[in-house]
């Protein structure tokens, strides 16, 4: 019945079982696996025992057991065994019992002052350790093939890429190249434009000043003053057309230029 604590009610719940029905769950000897599990004290007494070793266990004890009747491998003892259960550590241990080369295996209990105690031959082991290998091998079979065909499709699409990549830079290159070439061109018939130019201005400006010092010289001459003066009209005229191709050049270089259709004579 619920029994009353404080503002709760407490209920509990008691389960029970036989130490048979624990025993063959403990039992590990499926398929001739040979393979035991028992719940032992640390002071090495079965609390669960789930037949292990047959009747030739001869009492309660598993430690005192393996102490009297089986052979510890190299780095294993009855005395160390017995300081780690009393410790309450996991660890294992190695022996010879009766002819079979064994593993045991240990754990403690969480809460308990007991240990889960696994016993197997060293041939089972050695068996399912040579079929993991088995299986592992097999599945590499499958597998780095696989893998393998993965990285060479990888690589031929990279190898692709780059391809692609080479090519595209191989036009950028050469359209830039002939971009460059057309603007040292550019600049070329510019640079020669003016020079030409100033030698074409210079010559009409020449004959203006000339023709002006000349004039102003024969101002008592009218004839050679008007001699100059038309020399100077013509030089100007010059001189004009000069300065306009300058500009329509300078239109047609900055995109300002317009173009008008016109009737002609």
């Amino acid at each position: 019945a619920p029994i009353p604590f404080g503002d709760t009610r407490l209920t509990a719940t008691l389960v029970g079982m036989e130490p048979s029905f624990l025993a063959a769950r403990l039992a590990l000897n499926q398929e001739d696996s040979e393979a035991y599990a028992n719940i032992v004290s640390r002071e090495g007494r079965y609390v669960m025992r789930s037949g292990w070793a047959g009747d030739a266990l001869g009492g309660g004890n598993l430690l005192d057991f393996l102490a009297g009747h089986a052979a510890f491998d190299k780095g294993y003892g009855g005395d160390a065994l017995r300081r780690q259960f009393a410790g309450g550590v996991r660890g294992m241990a190695a022996f010879t019992l009766d002819g079979v080369h064994q593993y045991l295996y240990f754990t403690p209990l969480e809460g308990t002052d007991w240990n889960m105690c696994i016993t197997m031959p060293y041939g089972n082991l050695d068996a399912h350790i040579s079929g993991l290998g088995r299986y592992m091998m097999h599945t590499a079979l499958v597998v780095i093939p696989i893998i393998v065909a993965v990285i060479l499709s990888l690589f031929f699409v990279y190898v692709r890429a780059v391809r692609r990549s080479s090519a595209l830079l191989a036009q950028e290159k050469a359209a830039t190249e002939d971009a460059l070439r057309l603007a040292e061109q550019a600049s070329s018939a510019k640079s020669e434009f003016l020079s030409r130019m100033s030698h074409e201005i210079r010559t009409p400006m020449n004959g203006i000043i000339g023709m002006n010092y000349i004039a102003m010289q024969n101002t008592r001459n009218p004839e050679k003053v008007a001699d100059c003066l038309r020399k100077i009209s013509f030089s100007s005229s010059h001189l004009l057309a000069l300065l306009n191709d300058v500009l329509d050049m300078s239109k047609i270089e900055s995109g300002r230029v317009e173009l008008r259709r016109e009737r002609g004579d």
